[in-house]
């Protein structure tokens, strides 16, 4: 496993090697035509540096040879200092692990953060473009549902409310999380199919905003609309290129996080200070939380996934927050 991960990490990529390799056998063509009487069969073995070399595939084996022999020297390298720092206690096994990956990530060349920074502006715009989009709409819908005259008349989820009555709001905006979760499942099974994928994301995101405008009720404004502020803030730095250089998506989601929470409870303490410590304290704490771990999965994402799989991070997204919810 580490001589894999080095040599995918460290070594030639297998492109380069193919090309190498197309340049080798180039030669081999060349020296066949030069020399078109040589005896068939007679294929002789050099060694070299411990390792047969073919004569007939020497140019081949040159270059197999040189990338092994790189290959083998940065490992034993990396190697060494792991085995150092493990026997002096300051890493666990699980950390060396992580580092052999690629600091907890995985070594994929087809990944967006290594086809270059073109494709990784385009990926995170048209991320965080369609988050955007769906905060924006579920904070509208939520709102106006939660404004209807038979919704504000049934103050579901009331604290003042008759036990059974209560009761019943629990079973309604159970049902409504449970569909949700649902559409959200479908939306992640048919993300490849066009145009069942933009159907089931429309659906989810009309779910979502009911399921929200019935929990929350009118208060769902002042959540959806920090919620919506924060993903915006966290959107526009990570999506602009420096040149030659691009953000990483953590550090601004920290930054977003610590700020909305400031400004959330100085909201709260001056907006709306009817709401009760018991829920605004921790819908702004989750928000904070939320922030930096989004950060934190498009970081994650942008390593693992190639360009074409642009709604697999909206369903892990929409999935921890539902997770947070339920």
């Amino acid at each position: 496993a580490l001589a894999q991960a080095f040599d995918r990490r460290f070594a030639s990529s297998g492109r380069q090697r193919a090309r190498l390799q197309r340049g080798a056998r180039s030669i081999e063509k060349t020296a066949a035509m030069a020399a078109p009487h040589a005896e068939p069969g007679g294929v002789e073995v050099t060694v070299e540096e411990g390792v047969a070399v073919p004569n007939a595939g020497r140019a081949t084996g040159i270059v197999d040879l040189a990338v092994s022999a790189a290959t083998r020297n940065e490992l034993d390298k990396r190697k060494r200092i792991l085995r150092e720092q493990q026997d002096a206690g300051r890493l666990e096994p699980r950390t060396v692990a992580d580092a052999v990956t690629g600091g907890g990530k995985s070594s994929c060349e087809f990944a967006v953060d290594q086809l270059g920074l073109d494709i990784l502006a385009a990926f995170r715009r048209k991320v965080f473009g369609i988050l955007i989009l769906q905060s924006t709409t579920v904070w509208g819908l939520a709102a106006a549902l939660a404004r209807m005259p038979v919704i504000m008349d049934r103050d579901i989820l009331g604290v003042e409310k008759d036990p059974l009555d209560y009761y019943k709001d629990v079973v309604i905006v159970v049902v409504a999380w449970i569909i949700t979760i649902i559409s959200l499942g479908l939306v992640a099974r048919y993300r490849y199919h066009w145009p069942l994928n933009l159907a089931y994301l429309s659906i989810f995101t009309m779910l979502i905003s009911s399921a929200l405008g019935l929990m929350c009720g009118p208060n769902v404004i002042y959540g959806m609309g920090l919620a919506t502020a924060s993903v915006i803030s966290v959107a526009i730095p990570s999506c602009l290129r420096f040149k030659d250089r691009m953000i990483e998506v953590f550090p601004v989601a920290m930054l977003v996080a610590v700020s909305m929470l400031i400004i959330g409870f100085g909201g709260w303490l001056t907006v709306t200070p009817h709401i009760e410590a018991r829920w605004a304290a921790p819908c702004l704490l989750l928000n904070a939380v939320g922030m930096m771990w989004l950060g934190y999965e498009m970081d994650w994402i942008c390593s693992r996934l190639n360009p074409d799989e642009y709604l697999l991070p909206i369903c892990l997204v929409w999935s921890e927050i539902l997770t947070t919810v339920v």
